[in-house]
């Protein structure tokens, strides 16, 4: 602007309820747009295909947040400028991005252990093992009949 000669100012615009639309609108497809052209990408990674699906399944999970904190940006922005609309949209979008990453975080491990069951071979295996309790003491009257009486 200042190589043109000009001085850079702020101007009201008025109408934004309907462009606020548009740009939330813009965001969701360029997200999903994004989220889409990773999907290709993944497919070449990773040795078998249960290891190429928690990797995407760890990437979508990256974004799924990525976009919450947008939404989330979106509607407090939204609701400081009384656009109650656009803050109910994003509300409402940041809702579906919630639940599809709780999702994915409920996904992985049952997509780590199919990695696992695919890709190690059993004798690397170590079975699942519960946690081994800590002896307890001795009770005071356990003590009294192995121990002599002092006399």
């Amino acid at each position: 602007m200042k190589q043109l000669g000009g001085t850079p100012q702020t101007v009201p615009i008025e109408g934004l309820d309907p462009i606020a639309k548009g740009a939330g609108a813009a965001v969701e497809i360029a997200g999903r747009a994004v989220a889409a052209a990773k999907g290709p990408l993944h497919a070449i990674r990773g040795t078998g295909e249960q290891e190429k699906m928690l990797k995407n399944a760890k990437s979508e999970y990256a974004d799924e947040h990525e976009e919450i904190a947008t939404y989330t940006a979106i509607e407090t922005l939204a609701e400081t400028l009384g656009d109650t609309q656009t803050a109910k949209l994003a509300r409402a979008i940041r809702r579906e991005e919630q639940s599809m990453a709780s999702f994915l975080e409920r996904q992985i491990p049952v997509l780590t252990k199919a990695v696992v069951q695919a890709e190690i071979p059993p004798a690397q295996r170590r079975k699942a093992t519960t946690r081994a309790r800590p002896k307890r003491a001795a009770t005071n009257k356990a003590k009294a009949k192995r121990t002599p009486a002092k006399r």
